[in-house]
């Protein structure tokens, strides 16, 4: 028997009666390489290897780390042994880059790729501990960035046309001339074409121009940073404050008021003491 775990094959096929002849008159060292190969991008464990060579373990153990040695088969999965061909791994790994450069180009004023997203548009990724092993790798290498759940290559720049450095422009003053009452995104996005207003505030904000406090909901940070060095100020003087107190500070309505104190308490500047904040020990 030449292998007990067969997959389905084209009958009378040269790759596989080429194959089967590898089986049959290789050297232990290329017949396990080629069943690691067979795993494709699940790879093989380790442990399997004996079974499917018909070899003692302690006969394989040195073909094993030969191989790994030259990198023709890599262990990427520690837990459960798992070992894949440098083919198949070089295939995901160059899948991933290929699907990242794309998406630049389709979409040169985002930042990047979910990483969710990014593995269910590779083949080679449909796996998720080989693509943790490659993410990882890849950012080891400085290839790719991780930005919080995205993912972009080294060198991506988001560079706005000119038209699009108008609308950042124009943002960026309907942001600071408006203070603390600023109007919710929706009511802005229809004097742009198409999405172009929402991709150039997604710049903004990525650059820190612009913090989102709740959804659809943003301040120019110069505004935030004011407000904050007011807070500190009274918290500092007073000890704590209540809603009612923080609304005369910021001389606004409700409506802007609660996502203002709830934003500096997810930004760990206050924490919430019954009915007032006080600053967040750090």
């Amino acid at each position: 028997m030449l292998n007990p775990l067969p997959r389905k094959k084209k009958r009378f096929s040269e790759s596989v009666l080429n194959e089967m002849r590898r089986l049959h008159e290789g050297e232990l060292k290329e017949v396990v390489e080629l069943f690691v190969s067979q795993g494709r991008f699940q790879g093989v464990e380790e442990a399997g290897l004996s079974f499917l060579t018909n070899t003692r373990k302690k006969g394989l153990e040195d073909t094993i780390k030969a191989l790994k040695a030259q990198k023709r088969i890599i262990l990427y999965d520690k837990e459960r042994g798992v070992l894949i061909h440098a083919d198949f791994l070089e295939k995901a790994r160059t899948e991933i880059i290929k699907t990242l450069e794309k998406y630049h180009r389709d979409f040169p004023l985002r930042t990047g790729l979910r990483k969710e997203e990014l593995r269910s548009r590779t083949e080679g990724a449909s796996n998720p501990k080989l693509f943790n092993y490659l993410i990882t790798n890849l950012a080891q290498e400085d290839i790719i960035v991780l930005d919080k759940e995205y993912v972009h290559l080294k060198g991506h720049k988001v560079v706005l046309a000119q038209d699009q450095e108008k609308i950042r422009e124009k943002l960026e003053q309907v942001y600071l001339k408006s203070g603390l009452q600023p109007p919710y995104f929706k009511e802005l996005k229809e004097t742009f074409p198409g999405r172009t207003g929402e991709e150039v505030l997604e710049v903004m904000v990525k650059d820190g121009v612009l913090l989102k406090v709740k959804e659809d909901l943003y301040f120019h940070r110069k505004v935030i940073e004011k407000l904050e060095n007011e807070l500190v100020e009274y918290l500092k003087k007073h000890g704590e404050i209540t809603t009612p107190q923080f609304k005369d500070i910021t001389g606004v309505s409700r409506k802007y008021t609660i996502p203002l104190i709830e934003y500096f308490d997810l930004t760990q500047l206050t924490v919430r003491v019954g009915d007032s904040r006080v600053l967040r020990k750090r």
